[in-house]
Parts: C-alpha cells; sequence; structure tokens
C-alpha cells in the first residue's frame, strides 16, 4: 500500500477513464461522500498493473477495498460526518426520516453491524449518532459506497431516462397549449436541454424538500426513488414522483420569469410556490391525472386565494397573476396595482410579505430552528390577520424585529 499514489494523482490520471463504468462514478457530485467514495474507487483502480492490460491478456479487474486512512485530507470524511450532523443532530423528527432512509436502502448485514456497534457504545443510537460520532472511517466510507451506488443505479437507469423524456414533451405540449388558450404568457425557456439530477435524501428529504431547480442551471433535482432491498422498486418510486414533483419543478424552471428578489412582489417565496403549485395543478388536470388529497404548499395557496378571490373579478384576477408570473415586469405591475385596488390599499403584497418575515422571526426568537413548520405557522398566522382585521394589517402594523436574524433558505 506504500506506493500506492496520493488520490489527486490517482483522480487526475487519464489512463483510469476507461474504467468509470467499471467502478460506478456516476453519481452526482452533490451525492454526500461522493468525492470519497470517488478517490477511493480510483485509488483501488490504481494499483492495478495498467501497462499489462492489452488485448492479448485476458482481462479480470476486481476493484478492491483500500482502507480510507489513505485518503488525503482534501477527502476526509469529516465533512460528511459534519453535513449529516448539521441535517440531523439531536431533531427526533429527522433522525427518523435518515433511519428509515437508512434500513430500507442499506444491506441488512450493514444495518445489523449498526445496531451491534451501538450496543457495544452502550445502548441505542440514533443513525445520525452512530454515523457522526461512533462508525469508523471505514464503516462510513462503507455506508457512503453502498448510498452512491443507489444513487448511480437510478441515475444511470434507462427506464428513469425513458419516463423523465416522456414527461417533459407532455410538458412541453400542454405549455404550448396553455400558451394558445392565453391563460400564460409565451415560454422564454427552452426545456429541451433540461437534465435530471437523482438528489439524495441529503440534499432532499433532509432539507424538507423533495425536489428543487437551481437557478441558472439546466437541471430539475428530484428525491431519489427509496424502497426494501430492490433496485427496481426505488426506481419506481422515482418515476411515480414524476407527475406531481417534475411537474411543479418544470414550472419553476422554465415558465417563471426570472426576476431579482427586490424587483417585485411576485419574487416572495410565498407567492412564487402559490402560484408554480396552482399552475402545476392546473398541468395535472389537462394530463387527466388524479389528485387526490395533495397538499403541496396548501397555506400559501389559500393565502394567495383568499387575496385573489376577494372581489367579483376573480377569474380575471388569476388570469393577470399567472401572466405576472411568466410574464413581464409590466404584466407584474398590472396585477399588483390590481391586488392594492381589490383592497383598498397601496402595496399590499409587500405588507403581507414583510408580515409573514415578521412571523417568522418572532417563532425563531423563542428558540424554533427555522424550518417548513415555521413558515407554514407564520403564513397561517397572516392569513387569520387578514381575515380578521385586513385595515390593521395592511395599514403596515405588522411586529416588526428589528436584530438580524440568520434563517435557512428554503428551496
Amino acid at each position: 500500500m506504500e506506493n500506492n499514489p496520493h488520490p489527486v494523482e490517482a483522480i487526475s490520471d487519464p489512463r483510469l477513464e476507461m474504467l468509470e463504468n467499471i467502478f460506478g462514478l456516476h453519481s452526482p457530485e452533490r451525492t454526500l461522500g461522493h468525492t470519497a467514495v470517488r478517490a477511493s474507487n480510483r485509488q483501488a483502480a490504481y494499483v492495478l498493473r495498467m501497462s499489462e492490460l492489452g488485448d492479448e491478456t485476458e482481462q479480470y479487474i476486481q476493484p478492491r477495498k483500500v482502507s480510507s486512512q489513505v485518503l488525503s485530507q482534501k477527502y476526509d470524511l469529516d465533512d460528511s460526518r459534519a453535513k449529516i450532523w448539521s441535517l440531523v443532530g439531536n431533531d427526533t423528527g429527522m433522525n427518523t426520516l435518515l433511519q428509515d432512509y437508512c434500513t430500507l436502502n442499506l444491506p441488512t448485514y450493514m444495518v445489523g453491524m449498526m445496531a451491534e456497534r451501538a450496543q457495544k457504545q452502550g445502548g441505542a443510537q440514533s443513525w445520525g449518532e452512530w454515523l457522526v460520532k461512533t462508525a469508523s472511517d471505514d464503516e462510513l466510507l462503507n455506508v457512503l459506497q453502498w448510498h452512491n451506488f443507489n444513487i448511480e443505479q437510478q441515475q444511470t437507469s434507462e427506464k428513469v431516462d425513458r419516463a423523465f423524456e416522456w414527461h417533459k414533451e407532455l410538458f412541453i405540449e400542454v405549455a404550448n397549449e396553455f400558451y394558445e388558450d392565453g391563460i400564460i404568457s409565451k415560454p422564454q425557456k427552452n426545456i429541451a436541454d433540461i437534465k435530471l439530477v437523482v438528489g439524495d435524501v441529503f440534499d432532499t428529504l433532509l432539507k424538507e424538500r423533495i425536489g428543487y431547480a437551481p437557478i441558472g442551471v439546466p437541471e430539475v433535482v428530484l428525491q431519489q426513488g427509496e424502497g426494501l432491498f430492490t433496485h427496481d422498486t426505488r426506481v419506481n418510486k422515482l418515476i411515480d414522483s414524476f407527475s406531481r414533483v417534475l411537474t411543479h419543478e418544470f414550472v419553476h424552471a422554465f415558465l417563471c420569469t426570472s426576476f431579482e428578489a427586490n424587483e417585485s412582489a411576485i419574487s416572495s417565496r410565498w407567492i412564487n410556490e402559490a402560484l408554480t403549485e396552482e399552475l402545476s395543478r392546473g398541468f395535472r388536470m389537462r394530463y387527466g391525472i388524479e389528485q387526490k388529497n395533495e397538499t403541496a404548499y396548501t397555506p400559501e395557496r389559500m393565502l394567495l386565494r383568499k387575496i385573489i378571490d376577494s372581489s367579483e373579478n376573480a377569474e380575471d384576477n388569476w388570469k393577470l397573476a399567472l401572466h405576472a408570473f411568466t410574464g413581464t415586469d409590466d404584466d407584474r405591475v398590472v396585477f399588483t396595482n390590481r391586488v392594492d385596488v381589490i383592497w383598498k390599499a397601496t402595496d399590499v403584497l409587500e405588507k403581507i410579505t414583510a408580515d409573514i418575515a415578521a412571523e417568522e422571526q418572532k417563532i425563531v426568537r423563542l428558540g424554533r430552528r427555522m424550518d417548513r413548520s415555521v413558515e407554514i405557522e407564520a403564513i397561517t398566522q397572516v392569513h387569520w390577520k387578514l381575515e380578521t382585521n385586513p385595515e390593521g394589517l395592511l395599514r403596515g402594523e405588522v411586529d416588526t424585529i428589528v436584530e438580524n436574524i440568520e434563517v435557512a433558505a428554503l428551496e
């Protein structure tokens, strides 16, 4: 082992490009532990006597495990430990989600190993505690290897790719129909080149999101499929999410007009998500997909409906809202002015957004972690104010907190 190269050299060696498929290095770079797994795999590949591999030599290429101790500081596993702990920590709910993922998607021998090691350490441990505090580097690396393998199997699945392309073509067809029907403005972005990225649970579920569309990047990220033991189960779970989650993210990526956060009230997160989900539901209705028990962004949608439907011209108001969402700055001005007329006040959307932010900060000050539950509670409280005391709310009578409280941005 002392003659093995530094991992940086192994990764940069051009002779190893031929081994990419063999060692399964196709999991997206945002997958937890990707760099450590990649370095370890290529370290193993490098010890092969490449010069002896030729047409005249029968090739049996068997990767062998290389101890994580040979990894340089650059590929230290501490980064993975730190990320795991930042996401789950001592939070019971997050640890339950991590436990469910590990027990369903890791080999049974690994689940048993964790339980045995935890017992020797003095009793039950959460998966978060075991991975961060108890597991050795080799054990953590082995977990990450399986984790990256699961992502890779879905990322490279032809079945997933076919389903993704089919949904993309269907979305383009319906978007064009909506434009011709005057429901939305003319789509300005090209969806044809969009790529699907399978997002691992550490980038999706444990961040309280099941998908997102990165700004300025031609891709959508969807939470990996999960399932007990079988690759086919996980692939099918991923594909089953396409009609709802993928449609929502397509609306974000291709129909929502780009604008700066301070440019329009429409850019606020709660309005953006409400309009995205309302439009997504319109797409799914046109697809002929039954939509029972769907609760995505219900507080945001209910608040926006209260704002828009409070006049006799609700249908026209919604048309203006969707054109503001998919159109130009002029469209946004028309819509925000219409809302002001409906409520007989100025800067209505800005005041409501400011009050939501103030309510969130009040909750965080009580010691709560900024998460989805805080968003829901704040929006629900503002909706109640709009129902019971709209004059006070729209005069700007909000309890603004001046302290600069740093909160996590939710995608």
